[in-house]
């Protein structure tokens, strides 16, 4: 088995794998690589034999505004099995004044 050199020499052996069907760490013990060393050549390469650029694209963001969390929704089941549901936007107060109309 010859020794593979450089990318020249990786770009071909994971060019000859990807048209393989073997599984990558039978490909590269059969090639006298450790697995280790065959992942770092294909994300190198791209895993196409292609060269990846070396960092992600970022794009910029902007924030507009920020929006509050909306309050989760509030049930009370009364004893008589009536139930009261209302936006947690309810003031209390306004809350407070119907049950207490509800237990006269």
């Amino acid at each position: 088995m010859a020794r593979i050199e450089g990318q020249e020499g990786m770009r071909e052996l994971v060019a000859e794998w990807r048209t393989s069907g073997e599984k990558k760490a039978t490909f590269a013990r059969a090639h006298g690589l450790s697995r280790g060393k065959f992942e770092y050549w294909l994300g190198r390469l791209g895993g196409n034999g292609a060269r990846r650029e070396s960092s992600p694209r970022l794009l910029p963001v902007r924030v507009v505004g920020r929006r509050a969390p909306k309050a989760a929704p509030i049930e009370i089941v009364l004893a008589s099995g009536d139930v009261i549901r209302t936006s947690a936007e309810v003031p209390a107060e306004a809350l407070g004044a119907v049950i207490r109309a509800l237990r006269c």
